[in-house]
């Protein structure tokens, strides 16, 4: 026992004394071959690696998390970057038809322009997906899009490892530890996605957007998953490479990425313009309609104010601003005076006329019916009041008319109405009151811009009336001043109105002007005051 005692003594005290030696001479060793050492130990550890991530998935995340999450950091920001830009040239683009498409599509949806906007821009176009062996640089699998193909893939896959391999050569020199992502030329794009011994270039019309990218990398997972060991131990021989499983994946998936592209052309562009379409033609529609009702109402209108055709029941249908006449009519004349009235409205490109002449001579009812319309249309159109008894065949007429030529109208239109033997004439013409007075300035017979618009007045109401009537211009003076120079101010004052009446507003009445001396009683104003410089106009028969 005390033997062994010892015996453990010296190991220790000779472990001691040899420990300092050996430990420099692996210091040493590792220093001249370290590069050697490195690769020896190399080959283990992609092996260690995987098997530590299936053992211990949690801890490998934990120690990889500050790098990890760095790089998915900027790969996030560049994604949103590159949506938010294609969003932005799309909103930009204004009222093209692009927009109106995007606006139609959102409504049918029933999504905001922004969430279209933003699942549209969750797709890429992709041309073709390559995997590609590293060392070798040789296309393990490869699918194609056939609406975009690319020519020899095998050579492109020669030229991307190339490139690849010498610009991470020249960043490992640098002492950063990078990969090639993308190579961009012209409107295409080439992304490569590392998975151990093999890597994917996507070639893509344009940026590679978020939510295809997350669906390569799930693909590219299994097959790293599934065939990693077969792809590890790959040298260069496809004969002996089993591909196929690889090939239905990524052509699953191209083609479903393609089907996205090719859905969204096949709705063609002339489906958007349908609705707005629809609200043009039913908005011209509207127009049209409206347009006809109110030109079939002026020419109703029209028809029922004309009193020689007032008293009988024309009907009148409008078909492609072409007016058609239809009822029964008793002449010729009426006929044709209801054709030449409905022809004058603007608007009308056309008449027929179906109206039908009968003889109604022998009706006493259709007889007072034409009649009594006939004063319905006189009344309304000159604003009178003419009322009718019949007795076959004698009409006899009370009332009151403005003038002469409005009452030898209604006389004239009566008479043509057939059965219409004898006429009574009972109607009075009543001028319309114009007495006027015009005030003028002490010992002034110029007329003051404050009386210039009654006299404008009286001009209008004068030339609607009968020009067979004279019309007294008398002038007054007040009783300042000496009597014969009021006697010519007032004579004056009277010429003064009449030069404006007849040279400035062309009345065609017989015009007579005079002065006077004394005031009209029923005026009640004193000479003395300022109202007795005046002239008063009034008929005179």
């Amino acid at each position: 026992m005390a033997k062994d005692d010892k015996t453990l003594k010296d190991d220790e005290a000779l472990l001691e004394a040899i420990s300092p030696i050996v430990n420099e001479l692996i210091d040493r060793n590792y220093i001249n071959s370290k590069d050697k050492i490195a690769a020896q130990i190399a080959p283990l550890i992609g092996s260690a690696i995987r098997v530590q991530i299936k053992s211990q998935k949690d801890e490998v995340v934990d120690a990889l998390y500050p790098v990890m999450g760095n790089m998915i950091s900027r790969y996030v920001a560049k994604t949103f970057q590159e949506m938010l830009e294609s969003i932005n040239k799309q909103i930009q683009e204004g009222l093209s038809f692009r927009v109106i498409k995007r606006k139609i599509q959102a409504k049918i949806r029933g999504v905001s322009e922004t969430e279209l906007l933003l699942s549209q821009n969750a797709n890429s176009n992709i041309r073709a997906l390559l995997l590609i062996h590293k060392e070798s640089g040789i296309v393990l699998a490869h699918a194609q899009n056939p609406l975009a193909p690319i020519n020899e893939p095998e050579m492109l896959a020669s030229m991307m490892s190339a490139i690849k391999s010498f610009i991470n050569d020249w960043i490992e020199k640098n002492q950063e530890h990078k990969e090639l992502g993308e190579i961009e030329f012209g409107g295409n794009k080439i992304t490569i996605e590392d998975a151990g011994y093999s890597y994917f270039a996507i070639i893509t019309d344009g940026p590679l957007y978020a939510n295809s990218h997350k669906k390569i990398r799930k693909v590219l997972e299994s097959i790293v998953v599934e065939h990693g060991d077969s792809i590890r131990e790959f040298h260069g021989d496809l004969s002996s490479f089993s591909n196929m499983t690889i090939y239905k994946k990524i052509s699953y998936l191209l083609k479903s990425e393609s089907l996205k592209q090719e859905s969204s052309k096949k709705i063609h562009p002339f489906l958007f313009l349908l609705p707005l379409i629809l609200v043009f033609f039913i908005a011209w529609s509207w127009y049209e309609a409206n347009k006809d009702a109110k030109l079939l109402t002026e020419v109703k209108q029209k028809l029922y104010t004309t009193p020689q055709i007032t008293s009988y029941r024309i009907d009148a249908l409008l078909d492609s601003n072409i007016i058609s006449l239809r009822g029964e009519v008793p002449s010729k004349f009426h006929k044709d005076l209801a054709e030449s009235k409905v022809s004058e409205i603007l608007g009308v490109h056309g008449v027929k006329n179906e109206l039908i002449i009968i003889n109604i001579a022998d009706d006493p009812m259709q007889i007072s019916s034409n009649i009594s319309y006939l004063l319905q249309g006189f009344n309304l159109s000159y604003n009178s009041n003419i009322s009718y008894t019949y007795n076959y065949p004698k009409v006899e007429l009370k009332g009151r008319v403005s003038s002469e030529s409005s009452k030898a109208k209604l006389l004239a239109s009566l008479k043509k109405i057939d059965g219409v033997k004898e006429i009574k004439d009972e109607i009075e013409v009543v001028l319309e009151d114009i007495k006027t007075t015009i005030y003028f300035d002490k010992a002034s017979s110029e007329i003051k811009d404050s009386e210039m618009d009654k006299l404008i007045e009286l001009a209008s109401l004068l030339k609607t009336q009968e020009s067979k009537f004279f019309i007294a211009i008398d002038g007054y003076s007040d009783s300042s001043g000496s009597s014969e120079m009021n006697k010519k101010l007032a004579i004056s004052r009277a010429k003064e109105v009449e030069h404006f009446l007849k040279n400035r507003a062309l009345v065609s009445q017989t015009l007579k002007a005079q002065g006077r001396d004394e005031l009209p009683l029923e005026l009640g104003i004193d000479k003395d005051s300022q109202e007795a410089r005046c002239v008063i106009i009034s008929w005179k028969k």
